[in-house]
């Protein structure tokens, strides 16, 4: 499986919002800053904002911020707001049915095996973890 761009840029959004000392932060600075397009960036905050990672305030003064502390995100609810499909194939997590073959598949139980232990990895990643490591 490989990560979309989609999901990596969603991630650095986050962490640049985290690593910033001030209340509001303008998306157009979090664009220039990880060399994002505006665009993509405003994009972006869209699915992190109705995920309810981030909140917006409109207006000349405005931005976003984080809505808890990124001790409290794990880099896994990131990637699954950003909606990326983690899953290596149809079945692997469990939610889609799509699979004609789902009943009696002998892989199903491997693909499922490998979405839970990345699911279980990702998971037990905060923005924090991210953000000391950085500084180490």
């Amino acid at each position: 499986m490989k990560m979309t761009t989609k999901g990596r840029y969603a991630l650095r959004i986050m962490l640049d919002i985290a690593q910033q000392e001030t209340d509001l932060t303008p998306l157009n600075e979090v664009s220039r800053r990880q060399n994002i397009t505006p665009r993509y960036t405003e994009r972006l905050s869209r699915f992190l904002s109705r995920s309810g990672l981030i909140k917006g305030v409109r207006g000349r003064k405005g931005g976003v911020c984080l809505t808890r502390s990124p001790r409290e995100y794990t880099i896994w609810e990131i990637l699954l707001s950003a909606d990326e499909d983690m899953s290596i194939t149809p079945c692997a997590n469990g939610r889609n049915d799509s699979c004609r073959k789902m009943k009696g598949c002998h892989a199903c139980a491997l693909w499922r095996g490998y979405y839970h232990e990345m699911e279980k990895y990702f998971s037990g990643i905060t923005l924090q973890d991210l953000i000391d490591r950085e500084q180490a």
